[in-house]
């Protein structure tokens, strides 16, 4: 593994650098499923286009609304195909050295209802690949030579040659997109595509408001394949200054614990967040730490 090449999603690398998290159970909800996670970012994001994502936050959102095939686990090895953990694909498998076929697990929706399928695998690499979409992930997919759809549920993915990190390029740079909403884009308007703004994805959340220069919302989908997501809400709020949001957070919610280290600012709420499991954050609360979770 090559650290300089990539970052994975850790309690601190997943999150806002410099950001403030905290959640609650205010509003009535109450149970296993329930809280809210506000996020106090620096800036907000550029577009929730993944291809074509230039920003940190643009991209933590992002990933709780578009899933992989398959994500890097907990060891953070990216050599093989031994360590990752499914999420698109329920399972693959190689037909020789060059050839990697994945299977899609078929519970997986879009969030309009519509299935996902190996088309949208292969049109999300042509996407990706696209010269004229100019994707910043571009480049790390040069090695594979193309992505097929045998049959609805079966992605064959092409490489030019045998090396340790196939896997890992054909899973981890790109999140699989809608076909059916996006095929129809001309690749010269996606910066511009209103799908930028209003996604709709395959992920743990959906898509609920962005209030440009305020806030963004997300809201589980408490009909995601892989598990209901045990936050309600997720919530990023847009703030120069993370000093004053710290202090005003605290200020409100004297039950909270901040824990402050080099990279984030954090405070957790000693009550409700205990049961925090979610994706791409990685985390789970405590009063005093946190530690890796998962959905």
């Amino acid at each position: 593994m090559n650290p300089s090449r990539r970052s994975f999603p850790s309690v601190a690398a997943a999150l806002l650098v410099g950001s403030l998290i905290g959640c609650t159970a205010r509003g009535g909800c109450s149970g296993d499923y329930c809280g809210t996670l506000v996020i106090a970012a620096a800036g907000e994001p550029d577009i929730l286009l993944p291809p074509i994502i230039q920003l940190a936050t643009a991209r933590d959102v992002s990933d709780q609304l578009f899933l992989k095939l398959a994500d890097v686990g907990m060891s953070a090895n990216t050599i093989g195909d031994d360590d990752f953990v499914p999420q698109l694909a329920a399972r693959w498998d190689w037909t020789d050295s060059v050839t990697l076929t994945f299977h899609l697990d078929p519970r997986a929706k879009w969030q309009d209802g519509v299935p996902v399928t190996a088309a949208d695998v292969a049109f999300t690499f042509d996407i990706y690949s696209d010269s004229t979409v100019d994707s910043p992930a571009r480049s790390a997919l040069r090695e594979i030579i193309a992505v097929t759809a045998p049959d609805s549920l079966t992605a064959v993915f092409r490489f030019r040659r045998p090396y340790a990190e196939m896997f890992y390029d054909a899973v981890y740079h790109m999140r699989v997109l809608p076909a059916h909403l996006l095929r129809a884009v001309p690749r010269t308007a996606w910066q511009a595509a209103p799908f930028g703004r209003q996604p709709i994805g395959d992920g743990p959340y959906q898509f609920v408001s962005w209030k440009a220069g305020e806030s963004l919302e997300l809201a589980a989908d408490s009909t995601f394949f892989l598990g209901r997501p045990h936050l309600r809400r997720l919530i990023w709020r847009f703030t120069p200054n993370l000093d004053v949001a710290v202090t005003q957070l605290i200020a409100g919610w004297p039950a909270w614990q901040p824990i402050r280290t080099p990279a984030t600012r954090m405070a957790f709420s000693r009550s409700t967040c205990e049961r925090l499991e979610t994706r791409a954050l990685h985390i789970r609360c405590s009063a005093t730490a946190t530690s890796a979770g998962r959905w």
